[in-house]
């Protein structure tokens, strides 16, 4: 599943983008109701052209970055874990 966000008439927006083309550029986008990042979103039933939206940064500046320090080598091996 490929989650894009994306404009349409200066409005941001989130879908799903459905593509056979191997490059990706020929497809639709169906539009999701909210951003998926922030609670679970719902297909609006809305379809668009690929070619007809202009795609924009996945996502948009947040206040704050969780990561989780095991994906770090470094760090995985200073707690004795396995390394990811």
């Amino acid at each position: 599943m490929r989650i894009a966000r994306f404009s349409v008439d200066d409005e941001p927006k989130y879908g799903v983008v459905e593509t056979d083309d191997p490059e990706g550029l020929v497809g639709t986008v169906s539009v999701l109701d909210s951003d998926p990042l922030y609670r679970a979103a719902q297909f609006t039933g809305e379809k668009l052209q690929l070619a007809d939206v202009r795609l924009l940064a996945p996502v948009i500046p947040r206040s704050k970055v969780v990561c989780v320090g095991r994906n770090y080598a470094a760090h995985a091996e200073e707690l004795g874990n396995e390394v990811p």
